[in-house]
This record gives structure tokens, C-alpha cells and sequence, in this order.
């Protein structure tokens, strides 16, 4: 069995996970909406996949062992702690951007 390790901050996580292939790669993930966890997994399965015990609940696991768009994984993040922060949180957040 493969060994994992995460490293979890709120509903945020990393880890080294393994792929259906039986090759480990690093991969990291968040929790979005439905809609938005299946257009990432469908349009690019090699980047994008539904990660195991969780991605049945609209967790993302992106793979991090190829090139990394950094402005698009930060819009991942984004996107993860709007789903899970509170409201007074994200009011914050919008009014800092102005």
C-alpha cells in the first residue's frame, strides 16, 4: 500500500496520492461546486481527477507533477474557500479587492 501524507489547513489539502494507474504523483485538492469539479474532471483528465473517499463530494485533485497554470490554481483556491467560508468571510475578502 502506498504511503500518504496530507497536510489539512480548513478545507484545504495536499498530498501524495496515488493514480488508478498505480503511478504516485503529487497532487493537491480542493472542494468545489459540483458543476465546477465536473467541467475541470471532463475537459482535462490528465490535470484533473476526483480523488477517492472525497471526490464524490465535490473534491478536486489537481496534479501537480506536470506544468502548473499558478494563476488557475489559485482561482481553484478561490473558488474552494467560497464554497466553504462563511459569508462575513468572503465580504471580507471582496471588500480587500475593492
Amino acid at each position: 500500500m502506498a504511503r500518504r501524507r496530507s497536510s489539512r489547513v480548513g478545507s484545504s489539502w495536499c498530498s501524495g496520492s496515488e493514480a488508478t494507474t498505480n503511478s504516485s504523483f503529487l497532487s493537491c485538492g480542493a472542494q468545489l461546486r459540483r458543476a465546477s469539479q465536473d467541467e475541470l474532471v471532463l475537459t482535462e483528465p490528465d490535470r484533473f481527477f476526483r480523488p477517492p473517499y472525497v471526490g464524490g463530494r465535490g473534491w478536486l485533485g489537481v496534479r501537480l507533477d506536470g506544468e502548473i497554470d499558478w494563476h488557475e490554481l489559485s482561482a481553484i483556491c478561490e473558488e474552494a474557500f467560497r464554497t466553504v467560508a462563511p459569508q462575513k468571510a468572503i465580504s471580507t475578502l471582496d471588500r480587500r479587492r475593492g
